[in-house]
């Protein structure tokens, strides 16, 4: 019987693939098993059952890999058949044969019976599983057929495309594809198109806009930007100011806005920065500030425009270039001051400003140099009284001090290149002394200047108005400054370099007509010349531009 093992474990394994169940396994085998003893213990009389003819039963049950446990159950059972199989060994030989049979026909009619149950709740559950496949995707079919439906579409769509760029490389060169030509725009149109640009431009800058629609939208702006800038009051700083710079500008009852602070006259000392200061406070749209040349981020601030603690900050913003004034004006007026050292400190102060104010103005101003140096020289003996160690003033000789100003303050172009470097093109404007102090050129220099800052060029006239204008006030040098004509023409050679770097500068950035700035300085020097007595010792008397 030791055969059976063998024989029976397929059935077993069968019946696991098909249902999955190791338990339902088990209990066909065993069924197996107790069929096979009744049918044998009822078969045998007497008689024995010869080694030689034991039972072989051929049951086409299948295998399966996966059920070894299952397998090592069926072949226990089998072993204990076989054992109770030889103790029958009394039987009659002449019987075997037809018991063996009669088993094997029991046995097959149990496997046989096993297998159909087991095909039918086979079914019977394949049945469930598409009942409940059927209820959660009632529409899976249909949804099916639309997408290959589509797909085909797609595919016809793509094969009519193929065919298209086929047939037009086919043409080539024999036939120029026509393109429509786009309708010319209406003169309607045209009108409407050129208003929205300009209605961007303006906002962009807070400027007034042309028809009723434009203008309530541009005092709607302002309203929202005049709230926001009035907040900055409270926290006095000027983190709160430089937010300033994403949000538009607007009009306040047809007046446009200005962001605060909106520009700063930077220098230099002794051209003109004074006429101009005075000149633009009477300007209706712009606010003096309560000090000329606060000289707040030299002074209060160190020289370091990021040190400046709150207090100084809130100070400055109220009591120096009144934030509340302007406030009151729905911020319609330009905030500035005119603190001239700033020019001379754009190596940290440009690059400070810009992080501060991205959108500040800086105005300089540019003399020739000898008369800047010597202006300045003079401006301390009058006005504080102060004389340098380089100034003979018994004799009234400058030229030691000119001489060691011409390396060093009166070198424009070493201070002017920070501006340039951080301060955008439109946001820096340069004027030469000369053309805004004659009387061809005064009116087209201001107007320049006012265009600049955006406001009314007209206003409030085209005349500068000199101030501080003290050489033409006479006095001890009414006549000149006396020095030896070597002496000037050293001093010219020195100016000379610093009017061609200067004047290069302004060349290549395209600020003014350099070759004018450079023919006013010549004349100036060649004047000078002039008036000197014949000779190295010749004495000259200079007078300043």
């Amino acid at each position: 019987m030791g055969v059976l093992a063998p024989l029976l474990a397929p059935a077993a394994n069968r019946s696991c693939k098909r249902d999955g169940s190791p338990v339902k396994a088990l209990l066909i085998g065993a069924l197996v098993v107790g069929l096979l003893c009744c049918a044998i213990v009822t078969l045998a009389p007497s008689g024995s059952l010869m080694p030689s003819n034991r039972v072989r039963l051929h049951l086409n049950l299948g295998t399966n890999k996966n059920v070894e446990g299952n397998e090592q159950q069926v072949k226990g059972k089998a072993e204990a058949l076989d054992t109770a199989l030889q103790d029958q060994a009394h039987l009659p030989a002449t019987d075997a044969d037809s018991q063996q049979a009669t088993a094997a026909a029991v046995l097959a009619t149990s496997s046989g019976d096993a297998d159909q149950n087991s095909h039918k709740e086979e079914a019977k559950a394949a049945g469930k599983q598409e009942v409940a496949a059927e209820q959660q995707q009632p529409g899976a079919e249909e949804q099916q057929q639309e997408e290959q439906q589509d797909g085909g579409k797609a595919n016809n769509q793509e094969e009519e495309q193929r065919d298209g760029a086929e047939e037009a490389e086919q043409q080539g060169g024999a036939e120029e594809q026509l393109v429509p030509t786009p309708a010319a725009p209406t003169a309607a149109e045209e009108q409407e198109e050129q208003q929205e640009e300009k209605e961007d431009a303006a906002g962009e800058q807070g400027g007034l806009f042309d028809g009723s629609a434009s203008q309530d939208v541009s005092e709607a702006r302002g309203l929202e930007f005049a709230q926001r800038v009035k907040d900055c009051d409270n926290s006095g700083q000027f983190s709160c100011l430089n937010r300033q710079n994403n949000w538009k500008l607007g009009t306040s009852g047809g007046q446009r806005q200005f962001r605060f602070p909106h520009f700063y006259i930077a220098g230099f000392q002794k051209c003109a920065t004074t006429s101009l200061f005075h000149h633009l406070i009477h300007h209706p749209q712009v606010q003096e500030p309560s000090i000329k040349e606060p000289e707040f981020f030299t002074k209060a601030c160190s020289y370091n425009a990021m040190r400046c603690i709150t207090s100084q900050q809130r100070g400055y913003m109220r009591d120096v270039l009144n934030f509340r004034r302007i406030q009151q004006a729905n911020f319609t007026k330009a905030a500035f001051e005119g603190s001239t050292h700033y020019g001379l400190e754009g190596r940290w102060l440009a690059m400070q400003l810009r992080e501060h104010f991205p959108w500040i103005k800086i105005v300089l101003t540019m003399r020739e140099p000898i008369s800047q140096a010597i202006s300045m020289v003079n401006h301390m003996l009058e006005r504080h009284g102060a004389a340098r160690d380089c100034y003979d003033r018994k004799k009234g000789l400058v030229f030691e001090c000119i001489n060691e100003d011409l390396d060093y303050e009166s070198r424009y172009a070493k201070s002017v290149r920070p501006w340039v470097k951080h301060i955008p093109r439109e946001q820096l404007h340069v004027l030469q002394y000369e053309n805004l102090t004659s009387d061809a050129n005064m009116a087209p220099a201001l107007r320049d200047l006012k265009s600049f800052l955006e406001i009314d060029p007209l206003l409030p006239s085209d005349d500068l108005g000199l101030k501080n204008f003290r050489h033409q006030r006479g006095g001890e040098h009414s006549d000149g400054w006396p020095m030896s004509r070597s002496q000037y023409e050293s001093l010219v050679e020195k100016a000379r370099r610093n009017a061609e770097e200067i004047v290069e500068l302004v060349r290549a950035q395209g600020y003014a007509d350099a070759d004018a700035w450079m023919a006013n300085w010549e004349a100036a020097w060649k004047m000078n010349l002039k008036r000197c007595q014949p000779g190295p010792e010749g004495e000259c008397l200079v007078i300043l531009t």
